[in-house]
């Protein structure tokens, strides 16, 4: 077998003129996520943060009040969009629970397919004085300007004074079809997009779109993210934790073919990005071809009392150069 190693040390030059400024650009798959647990996975990243403006509370989910400002095209000041890597096909359920009916205008909780604010596919369910009152409705954004795919009268139950709806996206390569449902098992279609985003992610918001008195703010909760065709990757990373050694890091993890999962065919690379904060300092990689359980260890030069620093650890089919995104073969691991 041929194994090629670059050197620490020509890595990092290369790095720092090059791959500093630019992340691994190798996406996850879409993760479950169980809000009512009151915990916040490590994987979501938050969009204008306001730590202020939104909580997670066990038995309930993830508390998303109502907004005043919306990603509706020019729209600005939004916060607190929760978003996750969702890369290759997958279906996606989200189990939204709102505490009081929506009573005013455009008061909703969303879930999105997300590139950016100019660019994104929305479902929700919300209160319209012109079409409804309660509505269930599919959007897309591209280039900053909205299409409206499909929106449909909700029948509430009559009596009814909270509401749990679930949200559904299945998708095929660049076509994304949604549903809605109010008890999780029948599913209304409500369209099908088809459209080329970039640096896939789904997202969660909530929003009234509006500063009117007559619109009041109300709370929502995301109860649960389920992925339902979540196909294994052919690779699992298994980790050790960061250790300190004379004059920097050691970085170490161990590589498995995932049982009952077809090989990727020819050698992989497996790849340790080192990370200060959000910022890439330094990679090292391995060329190989796993056959079995195979250890791999990077050492860093950094100060290792320096707890900022933390490893991401890929395994990927090639890695050449930045005109291509290579393709995962393991769930990203950090280690810290």
């Amino acid at each position: 077998m041929f194994r090629k190693i670059l050197s620490i040390t020509l890595v990092i030059c290369l790095c720092l003129s090059v791959f500093a400024v630019m992340p691994v650009q190798a996406a996850s798959k879409p993760r479950s996520s169980n809000f009512m647990t009151g915990v916040i996975d490590p994987f979501w990243k938050i969009v204008n943060e306001n730590p202020a403006t939104y909580s997670v509370e066990a038995g309930l989910g993830l508390r998303l009040p109502t907004q005043v400002y919306d990603i509706y095209e020019s729209g600005s000041g939004w916060e607190n969009i929760f978003i996750q890597e969702a890369e290759g096909d997958w279906e996606v359920i989200s189990k939204v629970y709102y505490p009081v009916i929506p009573s005013a205008n455009y008061q909703q909780q969303a879930l999105l397919v997300w590139q950016d604010a100019d660019n994104y596919i929305k479902i929700d369910v919300e209160y319209t004085t012109w079409n409804g009152p309660i509505k269930a409705q599919m959007i897309y954004e591209s280039g900053g300007t909205v299409t409206n795919v499909y929106s449909e009268v909700v029948e509430v139950p009559s009596g009814a004074t909270s509401l749990t709806v679930y949200y559904k996206y299945v998708r095929q390569g660049n076509t994304y079809t949604g549903y809605y449902s109010l008890d999780g098992q029948q599913f209304r279609q409500l369209g099908t997009v088809t459209l080329a985003l970039q640096n896939v992610h789904i997202g969660v918001t909530a929003t009234k779109n509006t500063s009117l008195d007559e619109s009041p703010m109300i709370d929502t909760y995301c109860q649960y993210i389920q992925v339902i065709t979540d196909e294994p990757y052919p690779f699992t990373i298994e980790a050790d934790a960061l250790e300190a050694t004379v004059g920097g890091i050691k970085a170490s993890a161990r590589v498995i073919p995932t049982e009952g999962v077809p090989t990727h065919d020819g050698n992989e690379v497996v790849l340790f990005q080192l990370m200060k904060g959000d910022t890439p300092i330094g990679i090292m990689a391995t060329e190989w071809d796993i056959t079995e359980g195979e250890k791999f260890t990077a050492f860093f030069n950094v100060d290792p009392s320096d707890d900022s620093y933390v490893v991401n650890v890929f395994v990927l089919d090639s890695f050449s150069d930045l005109t291509y995104a290579p393709v995962p073969l393991a769930e990203k691991v950090t280690i810290k």
